[in-house]
């Protein structure tokens, strides 16, 4: 009995170890971040039905997402089509998602609204999912189309969607493939979703998600999908164009037994739209001059694929050089959440630019296109300026913690410890922002490097600690010994939390650097 007591103190201190650096990764920012998707079996993930969730970047937000009982985010909508009603699919990605603008400022409801205001009964259903490629959208048309019975399927990819055509994962997540000639090549896929290594903080510090990378002859180290951006993309790509072409002539083919009108529109990029920011672009991510490397190759290989292939494609350049001459149609790639999605400007000019292109094939209005979205069909406003959450944290912050200062030190000088708790609060957001941000850019020039970085930040904080402890850690393993040997399991928890605090307290009242964390943390 003595022998499996002893078992179980071993046990519980272990797992009571591992919760504690589980919370502590947590507490970091290093815990699985909440998600818009979960797991399909046609296309490897798809949107959470009858799920919402509120998204914050520094250029924007905040963004409110909702889906619908079917994974869209759109309005409540069934599968079967009302009478009379012209249905148009929207597939694509993030852009179309409309990751970073809210629905009233998206181009699919922009235009499904003029149309509507036309007097034409449309009805546009959002299929856009983060992260989609071609292949997923080829996927999701095979499984679903024949059920949603679409009238025009608008297929929306972008420049990294090429690369990812070739590949049977994405971030460790399953996804279908597309042979050369248009076939389903891929089994049946696994959700693994909820293992531990996606799950968990330990998880993710084990086996972090990540993507193939390759070294640009100008030696900066960038994701594999921007290859398709250099003349050299056949060496880096492989076979993800055959596999993007097969996408497409699956969606053609499908569309073509659905009696469905197919149409091809790619996303221009920054860099397509913007040749100021294709050089900053160019020098400063891929490390390339001009001559080796072109912002239209990607856009230039869909519209070449689809004259190949008999698919009708509209080409958005024109246009979207035309509308970011005015306002600036992108977020900025190098803002620190490296953004590089339409703005609502750019929302607004592809909405106008689709609705040109469009409407003279759709039933009902006019039948020719009518003028050009104005600003005022949509509700959207600029996002409010207001502080950022670290500011009003750090204020919070401020505000509480003075208040517990002036509680347990009454004699202090009144003007003291607002300074002493405001210099405290500095010191640890201004190290945990700047580590954080550095950690960015270094998985940007040196992926490899900046994975490591954490780890390494950890080990070095728990070796400090073991350092200042000293002889210290001696006395810690005889007291947890002592009561594992006498098999008290159940009086773990508490002697690990015990010595766990008290061995920080330690730490903190020695070591002035370190003691802004600890006490925070209280």
């Amino acid at each position: 009995m003595r022998a499996i007591n002893v078992l179980l103190s071993i046990l519980v201190s272990l797992v009571i170890g591992l919760f504690v650096f589980e919370g502590g990764l947590r507490v970091i920012g290093y815990g699985p971040p909440a998600t818009l998707t979960q797991f399909d079996a046609h296309t490897g993930w798809g949107n959470k039905a009858n799920y919402r969730q509120v998204r914050t970047g520094k250029e924007f937000g905040p963004i409110h997402f909702g889906f619908n009982s079917l994974g869209l985010r759109d309005d409540s909508v069934s599968t079967a089509k009302a009478n009379e009603t012209y249905r148009v699919i929207m597939l694509g990605d993030s852009f179309t998602l409309g990751y970073t603008v809210e629905r009233d400022e998206l181009f699919v409801d922009l235009l499904e609204k003029r149309w509507r205001a036309e007097g034409r009964k449309v009805e546009v259903l959002n299929v856009g999912t983060i992260g989609w490629s071609t292949d997923q959208q080829a996927a999701w048309l095979l499984a679903h189309g024949e059920e949603y019975d679409p009238d025009m399927v608008v297929v929306l990819p972008y420049d990294n969607d090429v690369f990812w055509c070739s590949q049977s994962s994405y971030t460790g997540i399953e996804k279908p493939t597309f042979d050369a000639e248009g076939k389903l090549a891929s089994g049946k896929l696994t959700d693994t979703s909820g293992s531990w290594k996606r799950s968990t903080a330990l998880g993710r510090l084990i086996s972090p998600a990540s993507v193939p990378m390759f070294k640009t002859s100008g030696g900066r180290t960038i994701p594999r999908e921007f290859g398709i951006l250099l003349n050299s993309s056949s060496e880096i790509l492989g076979d993800s164009e055959a596999r993007a072409r097969g996408a497409l002539t699956s969606m053609r083919d499908q569309c073509e037994k659905l009696g469905a009108q197919f149409v091809l529109a790619p996303i221009p990029s920054n860099s397509s739209v913007d040749s100021e920011f294709a050089s900053k672009f160019g020098s400063d991510f891929l490390g390339l001059s001009k001559s080796a490397w072109s912002p239209d190759r990607a856009l230039e290989f869909f519209l070449d694929s689809a004259r190949d292939l008999g698919i009708r494609s509209v080409d958005a350049r024109d246009a979207m050089k035309a509308a970011h001459a005015n306002n600036p149609c992108y977020f900025d790639y190098f803002g620190e959440d490296h953004e590089w999605h339409f703005n609502a400007s750019g929302n607004l000019a592809f909405a106008n630019f689709l609705h040109a292109q469009l409407s003279s094939t759709l039933p009902g209005g006019s039948g020719t296109p009518v003028g050009s979205i104005a600003a005022s069909d949509s509700a959207a406003e600029a996002p409010e300026s207001g502080l950022p959450f670290w500011a009003k944290l750090y204020l919070f912050l401020w505000v509480a913690l003075t208040a517990l200062y002036f509680g347990n030190y009454s004699d202090e000088a009144f003007f003291l410890p607002p300074i002493k708790v405001g210099l405290l609060l500095a010191v640890v957001f201004a190290t945990f922002i700047g580590v954080s941000r550095g950690i960015a850019a270094l998985n940007v020039t040196s992926p490899t490097i900046g994975k490591l970085t954490l780890p390494i930040l950890v080990g070095g904080i728990l070796l400090f600690v073991a350092y200042k402890l000293g002889n210290r850690i001696a006395t810690i393993l005889e007291l947890i010994k002592a009561f594992i040997l006498r098999g008290h399991w159940y009086l773990m928890p508490l002697v690990v939390v015990l010595l766990s605090i008290g061995s920080l307290l330690v730490v903190a009242a020695s070591s002035p650097l370190v003691a802004p964390f600890i006490y925070t943390l209280f």
